[in-house]
């Protein structure tokens, strides 16, 4: 009877610990893919980031051009 309450106890803990252990993967892969996610969101960001300067420069270069023609702010 001890013998069978010792296999008992040492089949649960393998158990938990074969659970902890898919747990731990399952959060190193979740955090993997929140480092990818966050590495693509950075670099969607950047590339809006340089849209907006662009534009940004073409709006300066069209104004220049205005002022040149007469046709900017009047005093």
């Amino acid at each position: 009877m001890l013998l069978e309450e010792a296999n008992s106890s040492n089949s649960m803990y393998v158990d938990s610990l074969l659970k902890f252990e898919k747990l731990g993967k399952n959060i190193h892969e979740a955090q993997q893919h929140d480092l990818r996610l966050g590495k693509m969101v950075a670099r969607h960001m950047m590339v809006i980031q340089h849209m907006l300067m662009g534009r940004q420069m073409l709006w300066r270069v069209r104004w220049e051009v205005k002022e040149e023609n007469g046709q900017g702010i009047s005093e």
